[in-house]
């Protein structure tokens, strides 16, 4: 097996790699939105609506009617933060905020909120935590093989258990959460909420190594 300072410079790069990829993701394809806003009764034609900005950050490129909704297609033209409305024959029928940040991404609803690129925040905590329970499913295997009743094995197990499930969490949640800043929420309580559950179980099963050993 692999020095512990080999193991945590190797997991450092691949942060580092998959933190990367998502940041260029997020500023190659944040540059443009598109809105979808459930189309009211009797809406017929994107003719019917209107969008009025509080500052030119960004272009309204095409209004679309899609699958009873309303698209709005956005492109980034500087760093700010405006409103938006869209009006029905007049009237005020939906608001959003849209912010640009830096590089000209897109996030609307909040300041870290739904972005095009937002997709690929989970896919690469999803690949980096498969990645994780891989190297502590084979280094428990390992030292099983020259003793089960071990704390090191107990930790490792411990691990296995809440890495596992935090990723059948993410991928049971994947999709369901547009924005970077919900993402971002949703990991850390998952994380918190599995500490809670795992933790009282690799006391007992310490507490069950320990009788053994001392037998």
């Amino acid at each position: 097996m692999k020095p512990v300072r080999e193991r945590k410079y190797h997991n450092a790069v691949v942060a580092l790699i998959l933190s990367a990829v998502s940041l260029l993701f997020i500023v190659l394809l944040g540059r443009t939105y598109t809105m979808r806003i459930t189309l009211p009764q009797g809406a017929q034609s994107a003719e019917e609506f209107s969008v009025a900005l509080g500052e030119d950050i960004v272009h309204v490129d095409s209004l679309e009617i899609n699958r009873e909704q309303l698209e709005i297609k956005l492109s980034a033209l500087k760093e700010g933060k405006t409103y938006l409305d869209v009006s029905r024959n007049g009237e005020v029928y939906y608001m959003d905020s849209v912010y640009v940040h830096k590089g000209n991404v897109i996030t609307t609803n909040t300041y870290l909120g739904n972005s095009r690129g937002a997709f690929v925040i989970p896919l690469a905590t999803l690949i980096y935590l498969i990645y994780i329970l891989y190297q502590l499913i084979r280094r428990y295997s390992y030292n099983r093989k020259k003793t089960l009743y071990d704390y090191a094995n107990v930790r490792d197990l411990g691990m296995i258990i809440f890495f596992g499930s935090a990723v059948l969490m993410l991928l049971m949640t994947l999709g369901s959460a547009k924005g970077i800043d919900t993402w971002i929420r949703s990991i850390l309580s998952s994380a918190y909420g599995l500490s809670i559950l795992v933790l009282p179980l690799a006391l007992i099963i310490s507490i069950l190594v320990t009788i053994s050993n001392l037998e």
